[in-house]
């Protein structure tokens, strides 16, 4: 009798794990509703293997959106994902490749290792104010080497990257090629340090609370290429430049 107790208990152990390895990813979904800003579709196989046709976010829309979870780390009280999205190659289509793990009790503790993420230019460039309507072209570039973030930035190590910057709207296109900026913690903020040199002589530093306020402070110095209507919006909206030609920025 004590034999078949114990052998029914190992199925229907073997049951659950079965059910809980298995899990649709499409019903979970269902169970929990979803914030507003924020649709899923054509979701397909399970919660630790699956996949997504398309996920919006803020009218931003991520394409083929893969995961895979590690369900030994849940004993750890973090969720961790191997995501995958979109594919790099395409210059319009957010992407990103990458580790990613959230803790359980506190949605805003992320960490991240080796994660790449690709964003097309006009996509940011919308959500800045700028003096005139201009269409950012290329993308920029996200490398995360390592990231600890408690609710606030305690260690991040990576490289951000504007590719094949350009603006359009004015008389005609600008080409700003590259820019490049390292990404760090200060004092439990987000720095990104934008560095010289660059068509736009531009070097700043921008510090993003936890709570997404923003500051930047910096210079900058319009190369020769630089058409002469953009300087001359420039000498509009900023005070008269240095000894040694330099704007000053303190937003």
């Amino acid at each position: 009798m004590n034999q078949i107790v114990k052998w029914v208990l190992i199925g229907f152990v073997v049951y659950v794990i079965f059910l809980i390895a298995k899990f649709p990813a499409s019903l979970a979904l269902s169970m929990f509703s979803t914030p507003n800003n924020i649709a899923i579709g054509g979701v397909q196989g399970s919660i630790w293997n699956g996949s997504a046709t398309t996920v919006v976010i803020n009218n931003i829309a991520v394409e083929n959106v893969k995961w895979q979870a590690s369900f030994f780390r849940l004993f750890t009280g973090r969720l961790a994902l191997d995501m995958k999205a979109g594919n790099p190659r395409i210059g319009g289509e957010v992407s990103f490749n990458g580790p990613v793990s959230v803790s359980l009790f506190d949605q805003s503790d992320v960490s991240a290792s080796d994660f790449t993420l690709y964003l097309p230019a006009n996509m940011v460039i919308a959500q800045v104010p700028l003096p005139v309507p201009v269409n950012a072209g290329g993308r920029f570039k996200v490398q995360i080497d390592q990231l600890d973030y408690p609710g606030y930035c305690d260690q991040l190590v990576g490289k951000g990257q504007w590719l094949n910057g350009k603006l359009e709207g004015l008389a005609q296109p600008i080409m700003l090629g590259n820019y490049n900026a390292d990404l760090s913690c200060v004092e439990n903020d987000t720095l990104v340090a934008v560095k010289e040199p660059n068509s736009f002589g531009l070097s700043a530093n921008a510090r993003i609370t936890s709570k997404f306020g923003i500051s930047v402070k910096g210079k900058f110095k319009p190369s020769d290429q630089i058409p002469e209507q953009v300087k001359s919006v420039i000498r509009d909206f900023y005070t008269p430049p240095d000894a040694q030609g330099y704007y000053s920025i303190n937003l």
